[in-house]
């Protein structure tokens, strides 16, 4: 279970938001699973599948580009990769301080690297 779990940390990029553009980025996360909820009959969802490197010229305009304007200005080798990992624990911080869903990890499959599927319970 992921709600008020200890295992969900937020991340150095998240850190150096402002409380605005946190409660920025909280929101457009949420809308994210919920829109997939909508679609999605089994109720399962992966980060990557909501906003990985197929979908990263779309970051552009939205908050998750924050993070990644992070990465970038500390000239990492590659801030599209480091933001992805730090989008992934953000996304899990979000899920577990939701007051409202209750969300549970419920497979690893292993694409290009090992992704997590999650599942939204109630």
């Amino acid at each position: 279970m992921l709600n008020n779990s200890y295992e969900a940390n937020k991340s150095s990029s998240y850190e150096s938001l402002t409380k605005f553009q946190q409660a920025e980025l909280d929101l457009y996360i949420t809308a994210l699973i919920k829109g997939s909820m909508a679609y999605n009959d089994d109720k399962t969802f992966t980060v990557s599948d909501l906003v990985g490197r197929k979908t990263f010229g779309s970051w552009k305009n939205s908050p998750l580009n924050y993070i990644y304007q992070y990465h970038k200005k500390r000239e990492c080798e590659d801030p599209e990769a480091e933001s992805g990992k730090d989008i992934g624990r953000i996304f899990k911080y979000v899920m577990a301080k939701d007051k409202f869903h209750k969300y549970r990890l419920v497979d690893t499959e292993q694409r290009q690297f090992p992704v997590n599927v999650y599942e939204l319970i109630k």
